[in-house]
């Protein structure tokens, strides 16, 4: 345990010495001794609150203090000119400070520390940050008044003397950032000052021990797993599609899962591995493999459930320690053996959490299925229907209840008024007032669908067993056929061996017969008294010659002897064979039949499954076999509109089963209750992850930032949830998601780490100081370090891909794209995929009108404006026009996304692009353009999970001055992956091709598209 505690220790510490500054935007205020106006108590319409970010100090002032302090050589120190605050809080908008939200920057809190301490392995304990954090939330509370600048001087001042900090103790300065929220929404947490994870990787270290799955993921370097290459192991493969392996549902689409998908999901359903991660190149169908997650787990649960006499027997009543009231003495807790089926989705990026949560309920996508019952214009209400669409920000038309955005207070806000609360529609309270669907109907629909599912899957293991069978009869076909080939050509032969030898047979006798006549006439020749006396004239001539004649006589008389012999032998011989020619012809007449029977069912087969039907044609070249990769092995229609209806059948039980349990809705009215505060701690530490599990029975999907996991979850423990989805893992740092899979049974992680990686504020030399004072092995230093990396290193199914630093293991990879037109496609399958990717993207439409005729490489040379700044005006000024002509084509706001690998870029262009956009097109507010900008420009690492129609890359530096920044944009292929895969139909990069020509990976862009022009 002694690593996994150094490990655990080295992300703690990694975690808590993360700088922050926060982000300014427009309208951001900035108080110092020369502006000491704030902005708060003015009167307004709106609901505002606002963040007040205290200090401003040079984190390399603060590192050279730390170096001194522990007594090192800082020769070596990497320059740092970040800069971060020390402090904040929340104040309303009447400038009255919200109780518990002042933080102190953990980084400096714990900086000072060092420095007062001149201790490397000081005690940061997040105990002693909670009692300061209250100290200063006791003493901002009893100001009871709207806060001046001289309360906040006050402030910044304490704290500096709190943590004995001299640094710009004297220099005060703040930032205060407006922000839009109704007062029940508001979160305590000031953005990223105090670390969302130091309090779950603090309680992990503690609680751990030597039978926790969690190791397996902590040790991800240290264990070694035997690696089964999933994308080529054919017999793996067979074994992973065969139709056992299936989900018994099917989520509603016209489309099936690609090969490597089906694997992949076929994998994540069974109970074969704790933690499964999957390599989700860009546009590969990841939510496709969701989806049909969620649809075989709801069918999976609604089988337990069908099992239940009553709903409520899935219960055991409890009673509260401490109740509320006599309407909250009681809650339930759900049978254990429901919770795996519950899922959350978590990831760092909040975009992607929210993608998800809001694209699965959306009617419209469900349209195109293989049946029409989640066709809401015939079927108003399928599953809750009515309350997610009260979910959605839009209130766009939804199929059902299937998922939530949980996490933060406003999402739970949002579900808590939809669910509970609501008065313009049925809300899950009024629906336990009127109409419950028959519950025994319910299961009894369920359990004739699922019978005929598996009768249907029956059939279809019957086609799998006859296929394999086929080959063995094709195999006995082709060995009987040549077994009688190769008998009649032995009789063919022996025949012509016997003709043979009768014709010698009859030539001897002649012979003989001709010998036999000269024996007698040279016998009558000699006389008497030579016939008598043959020993004394045995030199006569005639004497001579009849001794010669008579050897040539009993010579061939031997050899007629020896043929006779041998015609005896093949007669014997041929008359066997003739005989084994009538069994074998019989045998073969047998096989045949079962061959021409077992290729009319093949035939079946083939038109039933089309390019479904796996053979050993099928697994031939598996890895280049595009039409094979396309395909979902062993389904039909058929078999797919069944697994649609069990799904749907699943659904209506599972909304009979909530609708029939007076524990389900008591359930519910107190996790309502406890996220309006209700219950002591003891008691949210008992209940919570009952409440949550029955919410998982009525919302079979709900999703959270990692950020939020820690106040989210607070009070669940150990394992007592059920399936983890962690999507764009790839971002990920590793302990962003220590709390989450503490908490779950199982975990399913997707990303990829060929696109962007975490980003890491952690100063390097800080970073590499605790990785030697922890004894920290190579293999987990990089800051570049993922979930995803971590994760696939514990799956034993992936692949190989080559890259510059040699072979990288990913986790079971999927292989089919749909997003990207070439030259996008080509160049990210070549830099990042080793050319292992198949293009399946559509053409874009008559109507989608675009700027760029076609992609390129658009070569501006200019001058960076230096100072790490890699801005170049004649490409700023080149992609400006572009934007422009889009906005005149399109008539509106383009789909067109204008991106660079350096910030400084970004900023520049935002600049320019907003001044340019409100002189131009006046038509458009500065709300409006402002929300454009902030979705459409931006630094790569931003834009992951996302797409438009076209994007202009904006590459900067020169070759003066900006050569190290393009080495480094270039250094991996995951910026230009993640890049020139946002653009769907058109990519321009624009930047000085005599620079960037030379840099690895662009220079493979650069070739593409100048091949392509």
């Amino acid at each position: 345990m002694k690593d996994i505690q150094n490990i655990l220790n080295y992300w703690y510490n990694l975690e808590f010495f993360s700088p922050f500054w926060p982000e300014t935007r427009v309208g951001t205020e900035y108080i110092n001794h020369r502006n000491k106006k704030i902005p708060w108590g003015v009167k307004s319409d709106s609901k505002y609150t606002y963040d007040v970010y205290l200090g401003s100090i040079k984190s390399q002032d603060l590192m050279e203090n730390m170096v001194e302090a522990i007594g090192v050589e800082d020769e070596l120190m990497e320059k740092d000119n970040s800069r971060l605050c020390v402090c904040g809080f929340k104040l309303g908008e009447d400038g009255i400070y919200i109780e518990d939200s002042f933080s102190i920057s953990t980084f400096v809190w714990a900086m000072a520390k060092i420095i007062r301490e001149k201790d490397l392995r000081a005690d940061f304990s997040t105990k002693q940050i909670e009692e300061l954090n209250e100290e200063i939330n006791q003493i901002l509370l009893s100001i009871d008044r709207i806060l001046e600048y001289e309360d906040l001087e006050k402030i910044y001042k304490f704290v500096m003397e709190k943590i004995s900090l001299s640094l710009n103790k004297d220099f005060f300065s703040g930032i205060i950032n407006k922000k839009f929220a109704r007062k029940e929404d508001i979160d305590t947490s000031t953005d990223m000052l105090s670390s969302f994870y130091v309090s779950d990787i603090d309680m992990i270290r503690r609680k751990i021990q030597n039978e926790d799955k969690i190791i397996q993921y902590i040790e991800a370097f240290k264990k070694t797993v035997d690696r089964i290459e999933i994308d080529k192991d054919v017999t793996q493969m067979k074994k992973w599609v065969s139709p056992e392996k299936y989900p018994l549902g099917k989520w509603p689409s016209i489309y099936s899962p690609s090969l490597m998908q089906q694997i992949a999901i076929n994998i994540g359903i069974s109970n074969e591995e704790y933690i499964f991660s999957v390599n989700g190149p860009p546009g590969t169908g990841k939510t496709t493999l969701l989806k049909e997650i969620i649809a075989s787990n709801i069918v999976e649960r609604a089988l337990l459930l069908s099992e239940y006499k009553k709903p409520d027997d899935a219960f055991i009543q409890c009673q509260f320690t401490s109740p509320e009231n006599e309407y909250l003495k009681y809650y339930y807790q759900p049978d254990f053996k429901l919770v795996k089926y519950g899922i959350i989705v978590a990831s760092n990026n909040n975009a992607a959490v929210e993608n998800i949560s809001k694209e699965l309920p959306i009617a419209k996508d469900v349209k195109k299925s293989n049946t029409k019952l989640f066709n809401i214009d015939l079927n108003k209400e399928i599953y809750f229907s009515d309350i997610a669409k009260n979910l959605m920000d839009n209130n766009e038309e939804c199929w059902g209840l299937i998922s939530a955005r949980l996490g933060k207070k406003s999402n739970i806000n949002e579900l808590k008024q939809a669910l509970w609360f609501n008065k313009e529609s049925e809300n899950l309270q009024q629906l336990y007032k009127g109409d419950v669907p028959n519950w025994e109907e319910a299961k009894k629909k369920f359990r004739n669908k699922y019978i005929e599912v598996l009768n249907y899957r029956k059939k279809i293991k019957e086609a799998v067993e006859n296929t394999d069978k086929h080959e063995q009869v094709v195999q006995e076909y082709e060995d009987a056929k040549n077994g009688l080939f190769t008998l009649k050509s032995n009789i063919n032969a022996q025949e012509d061996l016997l003709k043979q030898k009768i014709e010698e047979q009859k030539s001897v006798e002649e012979q003989i017969e001709m010998l036999t006549k000269n024996k007698r006439l040279l016998h009558n020749r000699l006389p008497l008294y030579k016939k008598i006396f043959w020993f004394v004239f045995k030199k006569d001539p005639i004497l001579l010659e009849l001794k010669d004649v008579e050897q040539k006589l009993d010579k061939i008389t031997m050899e007629l002897v020896d043929i006779n012999q041998k015609i005896i032998h093949l007669r014997i011989k041929l008359d066997r064979l003739k005989e084994k020619l009538i069994v074998t012809e019989n045998h073969f007449k047998e096989i045949e039949k079962i061959f021409i029977n077992s290729s009319k069912q093949i035939e079946k087969y083939k038109k039933q499954f089309g390019n479904n039907f796996a053979d050993e044609k099928f697994w031939r070249d598996i890895q280049t076999n595009e039409i094979s990769q396309m395909a979902s092995p062993w389904t039909d229609k058929h078999y797919d509109t069944l697994r649609e209806e069990l799904f749907y059948d699943a659904l209506m039980l599972q909304k009979a089963f909530i609708l029939n349990s007076r524990a389900v809705k008591q359930n519910i009215n107190c996790l309502v209750n406890m996220w309006n505060g209700s219950f002591s701690e003891k008691d949210k530490t008992r209940v919570c992850a009952h409440l949550l599990n029955t919410l998982s029975l009525v919302v079979p999907v709900i999703s959270t930032t990692f950020a939020s996991v820690s106040t989210f979850l607070k009070y669940v423990d150990k394992n007592e949830l059920g399936t983890l989805v962690i999507d764009e893992a790839g971002q990920a740092t590793p302990y962003s998601a220590l709390g989450a899979l503490w908490r779950t049974s199982k975990a399913i992680i997707v990303g990829d780490p060929l696109q962007v990686e975490p980003v890491v504020t952690v100063p390097k030399e800080l970073s590499k100081r605790f990785a030697d004072e922890f004894e920290i092995e190579t293999s987990y230093r990089p800051q570049e370090l993922s979930v995803q990396v971590l994760a696939d290193n514990v799956n034993p199914y992936g692949g190989y891909r080559e890259q510059s630093s040699g072979k990288l293991w990913l986790g079971c990879p999927l292989v089919i794209h749909r997003r990207c037109l070439d030259p996008m496609f080509s160049i990210s399958n070549k830099i990042a995929y080793n050319n292992r990717m198949f293009k399946q993207s559509v053409e874009p439409k008559t109507e989608d009108m675009l700027v760029l005729q076609e992609s390129m490489w658009i070569d501006i040379k200019g001058r960076e404006k230096g100072d790490r700044d890699h801005f170049v005006l004649e490409q700023g000024e080149k992609a400006l026009k572009i934007v422009l002509d889009a906005f005149v084509l399109q008539n509106d706001f383009p789909s067109i996304y204008i991106i660079s690998p350096f910030k400084s870029i970004a900023q520049n262009m935002k600049a320019l692009l907003k001044e340019a956009i409100y002189n131009q097109f006046q038509q458009y507010n500065q709300e409006q353009v402002d929300s454009w900008l902030a979705k459409s420009c931006g630094t790569v690492h931003t834009f992951q999970g996302k797409e438009a129609k076209e994007v202009l890359l904006i590459l900067g530096c020169d070759e003066n001055t900006g050569v190290g920044a393009a080495q480094w944009a270039g250094r991996t292929p995951n910026i230009l992956n993640v890049a020139v895969t946002r653009a769907k139909y058109r990519i321009g990069i624009i930047g000085d091709s005599s620079l960037w020509k030379n840099i690895p990976n662009f220079d493979v862009a650069y070739k593409i598209l100048c091949d392509k022009q």
